[in-house]
């Protein structure tokens, strides 16, 4: 028999009977009672089943225990039981039970033997209310658990330490930042990682904090074992016994390193700033809240201390005249508040003995040792002002000269102007105050504006030159200019008095420009000369360098980076050789073989080459009119302009587009058009356009694009030569050539040859001899972007009788044609006026005239505009450039269409 078995039997023999309890004892027990027989059948419960359990007095007698037990304590209770029964014993036991609402309660509980009288054995068994305390240790170790889980996952490192510092506990963060493990950071090992230089220091604050029980917040390095070094914040909280005791620290810590680096890097900032406005020769002073913080080495000498120093705490304003303390006290604020520069302002400024002076002062919102703060750069310009004030009391005196006086500081800014130079310039005084002295130079100007101005600084300069007036037309001045100084000698402004001089000299202005195109072609002959006469030398030469770079490459055993060499040797001189080749052709004297050729004969056998040259990107179109003169021109050299032409043409549509070739018969009449690189004179001419929609040019570039040299492309792709050889060309063969062009809508090139293959023909005379006669009296609306067009126009159409109103811009339009008593009879009109698809503009105005006709003008084919809106082709539409009696004739035939 086992010990457990004879101590279980020994206490089965030493178990005294026990009697039931009365039951005025057992009602009065607060906690549940309860008597079972051996089947676990309850026999009675006190009435604190109902108290705690919410059933009533012998609501439970004769129903089995097991009922209101929790099933998955059943098993092992009644397990329990029958031991007890079985002459065992009981130890404490924990069951749930039901209460009335169903709801589960943990109980403790202990149970008895009874034995009766009659050999039947009860038990009594004594419950106690568990849970709450249940709960509240099911609480404390979910607290401990979210404890342990929130120091393993918190950012924040957590150290913990008794009162002798003896770590108790470090998470893992803190182990992280560290360079420890938390084993090894246990006890007093956690010191290891305290940079040494921060030990001692981290000593004094612990003490500190122990002795006068006070938080402890510290910064100091951990020197990780990788030699790294990590910066932290830490802030210790004490941990106190009931008594007040400190009994250890709890310290949490974050990684500042980061911020450490920011730090030092703003420091060394603010170092070099020092460094550099120290040496500033400028004033600048640094103020927060009214208190200068710094200010540099300049400011001392300006305002008269003896040292920097002195100005540091002192209120900025202090040195502010008192007449721009209020405004200066409000442009700061407002700085403050916007956070963005304040404007360049001069002020009245005081030195620190009360002197005055006047300066200029540019102020900017920074940030400075942290604090937001202004930096005002503060510059003397008492001379400046003085001078100023020197010249203004000069200019009075110049307002009564008869010839116009021109007053420019020595950056050429116009100061002063007087009242003769608003009459000749059509300038106002505030329009060119200010401005650079090249707004009133012509871009012909000779000699330039550096050279006048070097000689004036020099002693003085006279002589004639080219001035452009507001409305941009040009005339000739003669102009004498000179320096003026001040007190001490030293040079302040210039000063020039003109004349105009145009109508005293236009026959020799006419002179001189045809001196300076001499010039030009001599200079370009020039060229010529000395470039045939170095080609030869010059071509030797190239064929040596790409001569021997070319044996060298055949030589085995060249490096790759040589060889890379060489071919760039070769390459350069293949450029360099067709250059020279380039140069020749333009400088040589064109040795023409003109004959009489039909222009659509030659361009029907090069369109299709064209096309399949082109490819499929561009599409090629041709106009060619039926009826077309004969011209006399060498055939190669035209075949090189139409390729040149051509190929600009496609350069200007890299990703494709459409390319236009138009020929027609054009006449042109006494009062001829000035186009842009030449006059027409009249007769009968033949005509050849060529257009493409592409990029299209700028109004600069449209003017250079005849100069030699002068190229869109880059370097290694063109020498500027092409559209120069063909102008010579064009101008050798008694042609013009003119071009159009608008950025992203594309260009145009006209050539007009003159026509020699017959006398003047009938419909020809008939222009002549009929031109006076169209003429008409209905009411035109004339539209034109350009201002010397519209006014050609006006004059033109009014010169016939017609009442015409005109404008400049769509958006005037409108009002126009309210504006009438009359009828608008006919729109003339640019299609690619901006205005008119954006606002409508066509319907709005034959809303206001339903029989209104429309003419259409533009400098583009009509092929190349025909998704503009207009809608019937060439009985609509007129090409510029035309001749008066073309816009007569037009008009007339839209009027009577």
């Amino acid at each position: 028999m086992s010990a457990q078995e004879k101590k279980a039997g020994s206490r089965k023999k030493d178990t005294p009977k026990k009697a039931p309890l009365p039951k005025k004892i057992l009602d009065n027990v607060p906690d549940l009672i309860a008597i079972v027989d051996r089947d676990m059948t309850i026999q009675y419960t006190t009435p604190s089943f109902f108290n705690q359990l919410g059933y009533l007095a012998g609501e439970l007698t004769d129903t089995s225990l097991t009922d209101i037990t929790h099933p998955d304590d059943t098993s092992e209770f009644q397990g329990e039981l029958k031991n007890l029964l079985d002459g065992g014993f009981i130890s404490t036991l924990s069951c749930r039970l039901r209460n009335k609402s169903g709801n589960w309660l943990i109980f403790e509980s202990t149970a008895s033997l009874i034995e009766s009288k009659r050999g039947a054995d009860t038990i009594v068994l004594v419950f106690r209310d568990m849970t709450i305390r249940s709960q509240t240790e099911a609480a404390l170790a979910a607290s401990e658990a979210r404890y342990r889980n929130l120091t393993r996952v918190s950012p924040v490192g957590i150290f913990q330490c008794n009162a002798n510092r003896f770590c108790l506990f470090v998470n893992e963060r803190w182990s992280e930042l560290s360079g420890i493990s938390q084993d090894t950071a246990l006890g007093e090992e956690w010191m290891v990682a305290i940079h040494p230089d921060d030990r001692l220091q981290i000593l004094d604050h612990w003490h500190n904090a122990i002795r006068n029980k006070i938080p402890f917040k510290m910064e100091y390095r951990f020197l990780k074992p990788d030699k790294s070094v990590v910066w932290v914040y830490g802030e210790g909280t004490a941990v106190l016994s009931d008594s007040g005791k400190v009994t250890g620290y709890i310290e949490t810590i974050i990684d500042i390193t980061e911020r450490k680096r920011t730090e030092t890097a703003l420091q060394e900032s603010e170092r070099r700033y020092r460094q550099l406005v120290d040496l500033s020769p400028d004033t600048v002073v640094v103020h927060s809240e009214g208190k200068i913080l710094y200010a540099n080495a300049a400011s001392a000498e300006m305002f008269g201390a003896n040292h920097p120093q002195e100005f540091i705490g002192r209120n900025v304003l202090d040195f502010v005249h008192p007449a721009y303390r209020d405004t200066a006290a409000r442009r700061i604020q407002r700085m403050h508040e916007l956070q963005k520069p304040g404007p360049p302002v001069q002020e009245k400024l005081r030195t620190v003995s009360g002197k005055e002076l006047d300066a200029e002062i540019v102020a900017a919102p920074i940030t400075y040792m942290g604090k937001a703060a202004i930096q005002s750069v503060v510059r003397d310009i008492s001379v400046r002002v003085s001078t100023e004030k020197q010249m203004n009391m000069l200019a009075q005196a110049m307002k009564s000269i008869s010839d116009c006086v021109i007053i420019t500081g020595l950056d050429d800014k116009i100061l002063f102007v007087n009242h003769v130079f608003e009459e000749i310039y059509g300038y106002l005084e505030e329009e060119v105050i200010g401005k650079s002295i090249a707004i009133i130079r012509s871009d012909n100007d000779t000699p330039g504006r550096q050279h006048i101005h070097a000689q004036t600084l020099a002693g003085g300069w006279q002589g004639e030159l080219l001035n452009r007036r507001k409305d941009g037309s040009e005339f000739t001045i003669f102009l004498s200019s000179s320096l003026i100084r001040d007190n001490k000698g030293e040079p302040i402004a210039m000063v020039g008095i003109c004349k105009d001089i145009t109508r005293q000299h236009r026959t020799e202005r006419a002179q001189m420009q045809t001196e300076r195109q001499l010039r030009y072609f001599q200079k370009m002959e020039a060229v010529g000369r000395l470039a045939g006469g170095v080609a030869d030398d010059y071509n030797n030469l190239l064929t040596l360098i790409t001569g021997y770079a070319q044996l060298l490459l055949e030589k085995p055993g060249i490096p790759a980076d040589s060889q890379k060499s060489l071919q760039q040797i070769l390459s350069a001189g293949e450029k360099a050789s067709d250059l020279t080749r380039q140069l020749l052709a333009f400088s040589r004297k064109q040795v023409l073989h003109p004959q009489l050729l039909n222009l659509n004969d030659m361009l029907e056998k090069m369109i299709p080459e064209l096309q399949e040259q082109l490819g499929n990107v561009v599409e090629v179109h041709a106009s060619l009119y039926s009826e077309l003169g004969h011209i006399s021109v060498d055939h190669t050299q035209l075949r090189f302009i139409i390729d040149q032409l051509i190929a600009n043409a496609r350069e200007a549509m890299p990703g494709g587009g459409k390319l236009t070739v138009e020929t027609a018969n054009v006449y042109w009449d006494a009062n001829y058009m000035h186009l842009d690189i030449a006059a027409i004179e009249s007769g009968d001419y033949v005509m050849l356009a060529i257009s493409d929609n592409g990029k299209g040019m700028d109004a600069e570039t449209l003017s250079k694009i005849f100069e030699p040299f002068y190229s869109t492309k880059l370097t290694e792709k063109g020498s500027g030569l092409g559209l120069a050889t063909a102008y010579g060309i064009i101008k050798q063969s008694g042609g013009y050539i003119w071009a159009f062009s608008e950025e992203n809508i594309g260009t145009t090139f006209k050539i007009y040859f003159p026509r020699v293959d017959a006398p003047e023909t009938s419909s020809t005379k008939e222009k002549a001899s009929t031109s006076g006669q169209v003429s008409g009296t209905e009411t035109v609306l004339l539209l034109e972007g350009n201002e010397s067009l519209r006014r050609m126009g006006e004059q033109i159409l009014r010169g016939r009788g017609y009442q015409v109103l005109s404008a400049g811009e769509g958006s005037e339009a409108i009002p126009l044609a309210k504006s009438t008593d009359q009828p608008v009879h006919i729109l003339i009109v640019d299609p690619l006026l901006p205005a008119l698809k954006e606002a409508n503009l066509i319907s709005q105005l034959h809303a206001l005239h339903p029989d209104m006709k429309v003419l259409y003008l533009s400098g583009y084919p009509l092929s190349t505009i025909s998704d503009h809106g207009i809608a019937d082709s060439e009985n609509t539409f007129l090409q510029k450039p035309f001749s008066p009696q073309m816009l007569l004739e037009k008009v007339h035939q839209v009027l009577s269409s």
